[in-house]
């Protein structure tokens, strides 16, 4: 940010929350997905960098205990990973990933694996 990149800390609120808020119609604030996490009702993983600086690893959290424990749901924290960056680490994710879909998703009638688009 520029010269006047705490113009907005006078009025209690950080610049980014002034242009999501103003390129969006919605306060960050106002932005709750764990009221939507209660909702889901399908095999769920959540994964989080432990250096994400965007969202805190403690809302991720958050996140997961918001989800119905009548669901299969998996926590998978990723070292060194930020926020954009989960895939491309040292982490084995893809294969947490792989092992997690064969165990909780299974194919709809009629569909089998050698259907499925690739």
């Amino acid at each position: 940010m520029g010269a006047n990149s705490d113009r907005f800390a006078t009025y209690g609120v950080k610049e980014a929350d002034v242009v999501f808020a103003w390129k969006t119609g919605v306060k960050i604030s106002e932005i709750n997905p764990a009221q939507k996490a209660v909702k889901i009702r399908i095999p769920t993983m959540v994964v989080h960098g432990d250096s994400d600086k965007s969202v805190p690893i403690a809302a991720g959290k958050k996140l997961y205990k918001s989800l119905p424990d009548s669901i299969a749901k998996q926590w998978l924290t990723v070292p060194g990973a930020g926020h954009n960056n989960v895939l491309v680490t040292d982490n084995p994710l893809s294969a947490a990933m792989g092992e997690w879909m064969l165990k909780h998703i299974t194919p709809q009638s009629g569909d089998s694996p050698a259907s499925a688009p690739r």
